[in-house]
């Protein structure tokens, strides 16, 4: 668990520098699905992430509202 914590925050502060808490979740779920799937191949964790692509969109709006 401790692990996932420090991936996390250097992870917040390195790449993204700053997250609003309305999108807290969704970093989490990504940093959250790095961490499970850190030990498989590039080429294994591409295929799942290709699979896992739905139609959903995020629009502007409901980004920045």
């Amino acid at each position: 668990m401790e692990g996932f914590w420090s991936q996390l925050k250097r992870g917040i502060y390195g790449i993204y520098h700053s997250v609003s808490p309305k999108h807290l979740h969704r970093y989490c779920h990504e940093f959250g699905y790095r961490y499970n799937y850190r030990t498989i191949t590039y080429c294994t964790r591409f295929e799942d992430a290709v699979s896992k692509v739905g139609n959903t969109r995020i629009t502007y709006d409901n980004l920045i509202a």
